[in-house]
């Protein structure tokens, strides 16, 4: 269970690395990612970890006007540590700046050991932010519910 100190750093996090390229373990842990409101997410699911270095370097150039940096967040077990150390070691040989402090604070603010723990967070995370949108509407929540609705 995450507290709400907790959720409030995630989102906060989630809203300021929405434009970073992350690279995670599985097509779950993407998904996680996405309802966490982060756009550019590969999944490494069995493919050849040079692939996906290739495929970051590719998003990278894509966006090479905007100030972009890779976040590896894998799994935190024996298996996910050895992923990222080898997928760092690849993206400096290639010139991507990889950003640790994201992970660092995944693993060490809000203790998962797997990126798909993140799923219930991340269901309040944007619970969060659609009550925020409504407290920004000008009429009241009640009408608010019934224009979302519709």
């Amino acid at each position: 269970m995450f507290t709400p100190a907790q959720i409030n750093s995630l989102e906060r996090t989630a809203e300021k690395e929405k434009d970073s390229i992350f690279i995670v373990e599985g097509k779950r842990d993407k998904l996680v990612l996405h309802e966490l409101g982060m756009e550019h997410v590969i999944a490494i699911s069995g493919r050849q970890l040079e692939e996906v270095v290739e495929e970051a370097a590719r998003v990278e150039r894509k966006r090479k006007a905007e100030d972009v940096s890779v976040v590896i967040l894998t799994d935190f077990d024996r298996d996910g540590n050895r992923k990222f150390i080898r997928l760092e070691n690849l993206l400096h040989s290639s010139g991507i700046r990889v950003k640790n402090s994201v992970r660092n604070f995944f693993r060490d603010s809000l203790k998962v050991t797997e990126i798909e723990e993140l799923k219930k967070a991340a269901r309040l995370v944007s619970r969060s932010g659609s009550m925020k949108e409504l407290n920004r509407m000008k009429f009241s929540k009640k009408e608010g519910y019934k224009k979302l609705r519709n």
